[in-house]
This record gives C-alpha cells, sequence and structure tokens, in this order.
C-alpha cells in the first residue's frame, strides 16, 4: 500500500512528507530532494509526533490534527523555530491520505521550509514602511516654514519606521576664530532618554580632520555601511563603542554641489546591513533636506533683498518728501511775485510774460505734486475712510475744479442718472482725486470740444465715466496706459505735457478701493475712461440730485 502511496506523490514535491497513522505515530517519510529539516529518517519512524517534532509546534500540531480528523479537510499553518542561531519559518500543509470505513487510517504532513518568502515579504513591508515615512517627511519640509521644526518631525517618522535607535544631522561650517572646517550636530531624534543612548556628552562638534574615517567617504559624496568594529582604531571608533552603537548609516547631504554636512542612523542593538533599497530611500530624503536647505536660503536671501528694497523705498519717500517740501517753497514764492507783478501796471507784452511765469511754474507745482502723490501711493498701504458723500456736493464741487483747470474753450457737460442714490459711502477725497486726474486728462487731449462727466447706479455699483472729444488713443497703447511714467507722446518736444504718473496712480486707488479702470478709445475719435465703484447707500437717499 505504502507503494503505491510514494508513487501517487508527483515526482518533482520539494516538500518533507511525514506519514503517521491516526494514533499520531509516523509511519513513512518521504524526502525527495533529500532535504533533512529535523532529524534522521530512523528517528522519526514508529514513534509519536511528540517525541520527535519540535516542543513549540506540538500543540498547533494536535489542533490541526484534530480539525482534519472531524472535517475531513485540509488544514495549513505556519510555525518558526531558532536553527543554528537564526529564525527559520516553515509552512506545514496536512490532511487526510487515506480513509476507511468512514475513518481516517493515515495522515500526510507536508512540510517546507518558507523563511525567505517570509524574509521577502518582511522586507517589503519596511520599505513600504520607510516609503510612507519618508513621504510624509518630504511633504513636512514642503508645509512648515520653520525648517528645523520639520526636520525633526521628518528624523522621528523615519527613525520609527526603520527601526533606528538614534537618527541625526551634522552641518558643516567654519570656525574663523581658528579657520578650521567642522561639523556640528544640528538636529537629532533618539527613542530612549536614558543610560548610553543618550549620553553623547558636550561635544557635538568635530573638527573634520579628527574624523577622518567618516569624512573623507562622504567628501567622495559615498555612503558610509559600517559596522563599527570594521572601522580602524580612531576617534570616532572609540567615541561609536562609548556609546553603544554597533553599526551606522551615514549619508551626506550636498547642495548645489558643495558637501553641506550628513545625516546618520544609528543601531544599539545589532550589527545591522543596510539594503541597496533602504538605502536609496533614506538618499532620496537627504536630497530633500538639500532642497529645503536650498529653498530656505533662497527665501532668506529674497527677505533681505525686500527689507533693502523696503528701505530704500523708504529713503527714496523721505527724499522726495524733503525735495517737494525745499522746492514748493521758492515755487510759491514765485507765483506770489508773479502775482503782484501782474498787478503792477504792466504793459500788454510784460502781462503776457507774467501769464507765461505763473503758467509755467503752476505746471511745475503739479507735476511735484504728481511726483509726491506717486511716491507715497506706491510706498505706502493705503488707508481708506467711510465718508458720507452727497452726490450733489460731489458734483459741484468736480464743476468747480474742472472750470479752474480749463485753459482751452472745451465743453463741460455732466450727466447724472436719476436711479443715483443721493448719498453713498465712500473715501471722498481717494474718489475726488481720480475723477480730477481722469478730468484734468481728457481737457489736456481734448482741444475745442467735449469733455462728459457721467454718474450713473448699475446693479448695485456707482459708475463713473468721463468722455472726450478728443485725440483718442491708439488699441495697442491702451493696455500700456497706468504704466508708471509711460507716454502716449514721449518725444523729446511733447505737445501733451506730464510725468506719465497721473493713471498710475489713479489705478492704485481704484484697487484700493476694490475697483479697476476701464478704456474705450479709438485713435482721432475721442476716449472713455470708467470704473465701477463699489459702495454703500447713505441713511437718507432720497435727496435728489
Amino acid at each position: 500500500m505504502m507503494k503505491q502511496i510514494y508513487r501517487d506523490f508527483p515526482g518533482n514535491i520539494s516538500e518533507l512528507v511525514l506519514i503517521f497513522n491516526q494514533h499520531s505515530v509516523f509511519t513513512h517519510v518521504f524526502e525527495p530532494n533529500g532535504n533533512q529539516l529535523f532529524v534522521q529518517h530512523d528517528a522519526f519512524l514508529g514513534r509519536h509526533i511528540s517525541e520527535v517534532l519540535p516542543p513549540e509546534i506540538i500543540e498547533e500540531m494536535n489542533e490541526s490534527i484534530e480539525e482534519v480528523r472531524n472535517n475531513h479537510t485540509f488544514c495549513e499553518t505556519e510555525f518558526s523555530r531558532i536553527q543554528n542561531g537564526k529564525e527559520e519559518w516553515f509552512n506545514c500543509k496536512l490532511g487526510l491520505f487515506s480513509v476507511e470505513n468512514g475513518s481516517p487510517e493515515h495522515f500526510a504532513a507536508m512540510i517546507r521550509n518558507c523563511t525567505k518568502e517570509h524574509e521577502t515579504i518582511e522586507r517589503l513591508e519596511k520599505e513600504k514602511k520607510m516609503l510612507s515615512a519618508i513621504a510624509v517627511a518630504k511633504q513636512e519640509l514642503l508645509d512648515d516654514k520653520r525648517l528645523k521644526d520639520a526636520l525633526s518631525f521628518g528624523l522621528k517618522e523615519i527613525g520609527e519606521s526603520i527601526d533606528a535607535d538614534h537618527v541625526y544631522i551634522f552641518e558643516n561650517s567654519i570656525d574663523y576664530e581658528s579657520g578650521m572646517a567642522r561639523c556640528t550636530r544640528t538636529c537629532e531624534w533618539a527613542p530612549y532618554r536614558s543610560g548610553n543612548v543618550m549620553e553623547f556628552g558636550e561635544n557635538t562638534s568635530y573638527r573634520l580632520d579628527e574624523i577622518p574615517e567618516l569624512i573623507v567617504p562622504l567628501m567622495d559624496n559615498q555612503t558610509l555601511n559600517k559596522h563599527t568594529r570594521e572601522l580602524p582604531d580612531s576617534l570616532i571608533k572609540s567615541i561609536l563603542e562609548s556609546r553603544g552603537v554597533m553599526s551606522l548609516l551615514i549619508i551626506p547631504i550636498y547642495t548645489q554641489d558643495i558637501f553641506w554636512g550628513f545625516i546618520g542612523f544609528d543601531d544599539f542593538h545589532e550589527e545591522r546591513t543596510w539594503t541597496d533599497p533602504e538605502i536609496a530611500l533614506l538618499k532620496s530624503f537627504a536630497v530633500s533636506i538639500a532642497n529645503a536647505m536650498i529653498r530656505q536660503e533662497f527665501e532668506l536671501e529674497s527677505i533681505d533683498a525686500r527689507h533693502q528694497i523696503e528701505r530704500s523705498s523708504r529713503s527714496k519717500s523721505e527724499f522726495i518728501a524733503n525735495m517737494s517740501h525745499e522746492l514748493r517753497t521758492p515755487i510759491n514764492g514765485v507765483l506770489g511775485f508773479a502775482q503782484l507783478l501782474e498787478q503792477s501796471g504792466l504793459t500788454e507784452e510784460q502781462k503776457l510774460f507774467s501769464v507765461e511765469l505763473m503758467k509755467s511754474a503752476s505746471q511745475l507745482l503739479s507735476l511735484i505734486d504728481d511726483m509726491v502723490d506717486y511716491t507715497h501711493f506706491n510706498s505706502d498701504e493705503i488707508c481708506l475712510n467711510n465718508d458720507q458723500i452727497n452726490m450733489k456736493a460731489l458734483v459741484n464741487d468736480i464743476n468747480e475744479a474742472f472750470s479752474q483747470m480749463k485753459t482751452i474753450e472745451n465743453k463741460f457737460v455732466v450727466h447724472v442718472s436719476e436711479d443715483v442714490p443721493g448719498l453713498f459711502i465712500t473715501d471722498y477725497e481717494r474718489l475726488r482725486r481720480v475723477l480730477i486726474q481722469l478730468l484734468s486728462n481728457a481737457n489736456k487731449f481734448t482741444k475745442d470740444g467735449v469733455v462728459e462727466f457721467i454718474v450713473d447706479w448699475i446693479d448695485g455699483f456707482m459708475y463713473f465715466g468721463v468722455r472726450d472729444s478728443g485725440i483718442g488713443i491708439d488699441d495697442f497703447e491702451i493696455p500700456l496706459l497706468g504704466t508708471p511714467f509711460y507716454q502716449v507722446d514721449s518725444s523729446i518736444t511733447k505737445k501733451y505735457p506730464g510725468t506719465g504718473v497721473g493713471l498710475s496712480i489713479v489705478k492704485r486707488l481704484l484697487s484700493a478701493m476694490k475697483s479697476d479702470l476701464h478704456i474705450e478709445s479709438k485713435l482721432g475719435d475721442g476716449s472713455l475712461f470708467f470704473f465701477f465703484l463699489p459702495t454703500i447707500i447713505g441713511p437718507d437717499e432720497s435727496e435728489e440730485v
């Protein structure tokens, strides 16, 4: 019967097959590959399973036998045992071998060594865990603006995922007193806080020439993967031994081809040899640290540059403010004396000279005002007031202002829709500054034509528009208007004087008021400048405008 049993087994079976009867006594051993897993064949035959199988699996084996006997089915289990100081894993498949009259006659146990499979699964799980931790640590480096906190978090995440006893970062620097290069520990993580594990002493900084066994390979961008006992007798070896470090992995950190420092991983419990996939993953984190350092340096340089620009801008603003004051005083004096001169009985020709003198002085004063306003509005944050504005008073004010600025004969027309509320709330001075600037431009570029001031209430927004019948603007120049110092007429002998900052000021003020300037124009056929102003209707808007 057993010969038939042997013939029934496939010839390529790789497991050790143990056959025992219903009393758990071994009757045959079948070992096709000649691999001895436990003891010699003679030690099995005629003996009970409890006499020859490892004690740690007897109970589980008995439970499996009962399950197979009661259910007439197969049962599969795994167990481990220590062999030659190393844990070995085995897979056991147990089933009925033959059944007569409904009672089990024999059992067959197929046992194979599955240690390599367990090691592969364990390695993949470790790498998966490590990869997840590195991904989290990298994201923290990207999200957290405080680099030191992000590094501390990252070292903890990775240290826990790889079962390291100590993780640390050293940064290289120059000791300016001695002129020597040093490496200093800037960040670390360790799961234990007592004993040798954290008794690092006060010296967390070393001269690079004191630890060449570490530094030389790192300067060649090589990874150091060593057991402490393998290191030559040296300062670093004595330090590691005194701290109980059995093995270490050191990975260099380079920023833009410069040896910035290194990250290290210590093991106090075993002589660990890191695998190539593990090293590759940890190298990727070292690269992320380098990128974070570069980004931090760039941000610090950007902040410093911004502070320098702000200081320069403040200095410029203060200079312009001081100069404007110094310039206004003599110009006002020129204007005053020109007015007195005009009243002193001049000839007609002398009166023309006096008028031109006043005109030039007024124009110069206007240019100074523009430059001061431009500097102020572009260097400081604009604070708006909530003024309750009477629309009738605003229209009268604008009408009066236009009549004073009119140096050539242009017709001024005001259109106010009957839907416009009598009272509304916004910053009066800023709104007036915008409207006066738009009307001044319209008047300047229109000769013997019409300038219109339009006010309407559209979909909850106050609409303000200034239309003229002047020279118009080319389509390609419209997007450029409002660029500081840009002028349509940029020739040396300009027909239309100005600094080119008026519309820039208008756009800056409207932006602060949550609005924007729109322009419609055709060369030779006038222009329309308009904006929609978000505002609040006053408590009593019933007054007619």
